[in-house]
């Protein structure tokens, strides 16, 4: 370009210029006294975002002049004759990449996506096949196909980069292009997993113009700790909070956006600041032989989960949900509660007249989980290891295990301890009596109080919101509110207060993982993002590993948000903390939902 152009590119610049398992033993070692906190009136749920930023110390940070603008070698292409697949590994998405063993994507396009001849060697070099008729793979074509990108991180842990050929085949024989990210984890304390995905998905949209599909049609699915993940990156398109971390990496700025197009979750861990106390509300009920103190923390924290829900506004039909004291428990009335039990009933109403009977209960679907995810025989010791999440052995008072006849054999069964299921033969309908008895019949909880944010601060979450030194800091306000006149008050008041190298703190680092910061209006960073127009949420209606409250949270926050186009979701009766279908195989039907996503953008 000529000297004159990059003048006059240099002046516009210049003038643009000015312008947190509460693991407490069950016994009465620990006897210091938590007293629940009065009802607050604050307005607005969110960290401590409202005071000024620092700016932050980034001394290889490039300028805009010096962007990283690298593009993918279309010269050293790889091909697998078997799955008709082009590939390459180990791209560099960001200049100053801080671990090259995660920080790189590999991406795998259909072979007829492209035109290539083979080099010297064992690559290829390759463009883009114009013609639409040649280059049609489903209903996707070289022009219109949209890219998929899943996230497996199991308790938020990095994802290394692929140094070997991987088979995506399911979704490269649809059409789709396939992106692998390699990405930083809990190991480095958030918010540098989301950081490193966003850089990649950047990157992918800076070379728009030399490889194959759509990059406004990128969609990421994830299942737990990567749905949690996935959530993120579908409310947080090209959010200013994560500009510090984006720039220490020297990712692709300018007009490249980490926007995402669609996103598919199953059994998503999301909403760190209020999980702990969404847990306890949830399943505070079903503890037994609890001490003194033990129920007072659980009281308490149930209490700040429903001041939580009734000053949020979470919507349904114009109005907002509220939790109310009922005649059992603690907060288990009002509105919000009915909804909750709402999507239980529904949900055993769906079972019910669309299973085929005989039923066989899922009995093993964690072993499936374990031995997908690993490749190995399932053990009794090894479910914790394959998601790395601290549960408690609790055994549910009715197991499902066998073979059920028919529905009235089934729901016999289920009210064998206790009637509370009953069933209207003339309707054809099920109705349970409350969310306690369903709890305690068949969903006991399997993690301690202070289930994401623990006392020894040796939780998941408490790893990922550490500062990357392997040790784990306290990062739920809620809590440390409750835990303030406790021996251990003035340790969350410390954690709270520390600061990572770019100058931020826990509360601030959680908002970059709470897809409601986005999404809700009671949060300050409400419409500051872009958000996904399309969502698929399945969970698995009898899982432990967090409340079925936190994904209904997720759900209403993207169903009132102007601009979301649909959210389909799901919750499935019978199953756990799986990839949870009411029918079919996940990938499947994750493929055809995303198909109909991706013709959409033509």
């Amino acid at each position: 370009m000529s000297k004159k152009f990059w003048l006059m590119y240099a002046i516009t610049l210049f003038m643009c210029g000015q312008a947190y398992a509460l693991d407490l033993p069950d016994s009465s070692e620990n006897t210091e006294t938590v007293t629940a906190q009065p009802q607050t009136n604050e307005n607005a749920q969110t960290a401590n975002t409202a005071e000024p930023e620092k700016k932050a110390d980034i001394k290889t940070a490039p300028t805009i002049a010096d962007d990283f603008t690298d593009h993918i070698n279309m010269n050293k292409w790889q091909y697998n004759k078997e799955d008709k697949v082009y590939y390459q590994l180990g791209i560099t998405y960001c200049r100053y990449p801080e671990d090259t063993k995660y920080e790189k994507l590999a991406l795998f396009v259909p072979d007829k996506y492209m035109n290539c001849s083979q080099n010297a060697d064992t690559t290829y070099t390759c463009s883009i096949e114009k013609n639409l008729n040649m280059s049609s793979v489903g209903r996707l074509n070289s022009k219109a196909a949209a890219f998929i990108m899943s996230i497996n991180a199991p308790g938020f842990k990095a994802e290394p980069a692929l140094t070997e050929y991987a088979d995506y085949t399911p979704y490269t024989h649809a059409g789709f292009i396939y992106i692998h990210a390699g990405s930083r984890g809990r190991e480095h304390g958030a918010p540098y997993g989301v950081t490193d995905l966003k850089a990649a998905i950047r990157y992918i949209r800076h070379n728009q113009d030399i490889i194959p599909g759509n990059t406004n049609g990128i969609i990421v699915s994830g299942f737990s700790s990567g749905g949690g993940l996935a959530a993120i990156l579908g409310t947080s398109g090209d959010s200013a909070l994560y500009t510090p971390y984006l720039q220490k990496i020297g990712a692709i700025e300018g007009r490249a956006s980490d926007a995402i197009y669609a996103v598919a979750l199953w059994n998503p861990l999301t909403n760190p600041d209020t999980a702990n106390e969404a847990y306890e509300w949830n399943f505070g009920q079903t503890r037994e032989n609890m001490t003194e103190e033990q129920q007072k923390i659980s009281d308490s924290l149930t209490k700040e989960y429903a001041q939580y829900i009734n000053r949020t506004g979470f919507m349904l039909n114009n109005h907002a949900l509220i939790l109310q004291q009922g005649d059992q428990g603690v907060y288990q009335a009002g509105t919000y509660y009915d909804y909750i039990q709402s999507i239980i009933n529904e949900a055993l109403n769906v079972f019910i007249r669309e299973t085929h009977f005989p039923y066989i209960s899922h009995a093993y679907e964690e072993k499936e989980m374990y031995q997908r995810q690993t490749g190995k025989k399932f053990t009794s010791e090894d479910l914790v290891a394959a998601d790395d999440k601290m549960r408690t052995p609790v055994v549910a008072p009715l197991e499902l295990a066998g073979s059920y006849l028919t529905p009235d054999k089934y729901l016999t069964h289920l009210n064998e301890k206790k009637k509370w299921i009953t069933y209207s033969y003339e309707a054809r309908r099920t109705k349970i009596s409350d969310i306690h008895d369903f709890m305690v019949t068949l969903k006991p909880a399997i993690r301690a109080i202070g289930a994401f944010d623990s006392l020894s601060r040796t939780q998941v979450d408490n790893i990922l919101f550490g500062l990357g030194d392997g040790k784990g800091l306290h990062f739920d306000s809620h809590t440390a509110k409750v835990m303030e006149k406790t021996p251990y008050g003035k340790e969350f008041s410390a954690d709270m207060k520390k600061q990572d190298k770019l100058g931020r703190t826990v509360s601030q680092r959680v908002d970059m993982y709470n897809p409601l910061y986005f999404t809700m209006p009671s949060y300050m960073g409400f419409r500051s993002s872009k958000v996904a127009p399309y969502w698929r949420i399945r969970t698995g209606l009898s899982q432990g590993d967090t409340s079925l409250a936190t994904e209904v949270n997720l759900f209403l926050a993207l169903q009132n948000f102007q601009g979301v186009k649909n959210v389909d979701y799901q919750a499935i009766w019978g199953l756990k903390h799986v990839m949870a279908e009411q029918s079919g195989d996940s990938t499947e039907n994750f493929i055809k939902w995303a198909t109909d996503a991706a013709v959409r953008l033509y």
